[in-house]
């Protein structure tokens, strides 16, 4: 199964990116993902133009304008108040470098705030990939060395950044959930949370509609 150039411009007219690279490197990630049926190749599609904005953003946007949403989305991290081994969410608002490192911290493979691994390993790609420990482990599945841990960035290139959301659909498991029609469950499993479906809805649909 394979996805041609007209259907990529009828289904992603906005992206940022050569419309045949595109192409180009959903079928990479065709062959990489065993996207062999049509409702696979369906939830793959949906799944990164949403995570994407109809492939225009391949990175994490960490840039949040109030300390409330800040609090709610990194309840385990930030408080509106100082509370011990949390960190004050006022201090993070329009700083997303800053917040990066703060929250991203010390976990999977990560070194502490000062390190910069939390900006660097930051959720980039289709599937924005997160933390060094899956920076490594899809470099070495997708090249055999660690060049992405060294250039972490080149996510945000069309060509690695659909590598590397191939190699997130199949390390999450995520064809026996689309055999079986799990929408629900993919979604949960990419996006921690199952609140964002009836937005992801409407893209499965047009979707379904093209390819």
């Amino acid at each position: 199964m394979t996805v041609t150039l007209d259907q990529i411009k009828k289904f992603a007219p906005r992206a940022k990116c050569d419309p045949a690279l595109l192409a180009h490197a959903v079928n990479v990630a065709i062959d990489r993902a065993q996207l062999g049926t049509q409702r696979r190749l369906r939830y793959f599609m949906a799944q990164t133009y949403f995570e994407t904005q109809g492939f225009t953003k391949f990175e994490e946007n960490l840039v949040y304008t109030t300390a409330e949403r800040l609090a709610t989305v990194f309840d385990k991290r930030l408080s509106l108040t100082p509370r011990p081994g949390f960190g004050l969410a006022a201090d993070y608002v329009r700083q997303p470098q800053k917040l990066a490192n703060f929250v991203y911290a010390n976990r999977y493979g990560n070194g502490d705030a000062a390190s910069n691994d939390g900006w660097k390993f930051r959720g980039q790609g289709p599937m924005h990939l997160t933390f060094r420990d899956n920076y490594l482990a899809f470099s070495l599945a997708a090249y055999g060395d660690d060049r992405v841990v060294r250039n972490p960035e080149t996510l945000q290139q069309i060509g690695t950044g659909m590598l590397s959301a191939a190699h997130f659909w199949m390390v999450n498991g995520l064809n026996p959930l689309a055999d079986k029609d799990e929408f629900t469950l993919v979604t949960r499993r990419i996006n921690g949370s199952a609140v964002t479906v009836p937005e992801r809805l409407p893209v499965l649909k047009l979707a379904n509609s093209i390819f």
